[in-house]
């Protein structure tokens, strides 16, 4: 496997996010945690550690609570 097929890709206003709505693909670049509003509903708070990477697509809405993130859609 090569770098390109496992690396990130980052894009302009996607990185070091602290605030805000965040969507897509996310990796978790200093701890933290977000917090998910899935479709039914219903909530839950994913905490996150630096490296740690997660997709958020089946969300309805997904919030920065605290720490630093990449995003890629």
């Amino acid at each position: 496997m090569s770098y390109r097929e496992n690396s990130f890709p980052i894009e302009k206003d996607r990185v070091n996010l602290q605030v805000g709505v965040i969507n897509g693909i996310v990796v978790c670049v200093k701890d933290g945690s977000i917090d998910v509003i899935w479709h039914d509903a219903s909530t839950a708070t994913i905490a996150m550690l630096a490296g740690d990477a997660f997709d958020f697509r089946n969300t309805k809405l997904a919030t920065i609570a605290s720490g630093t993130y990449h995003s890629a859609a």
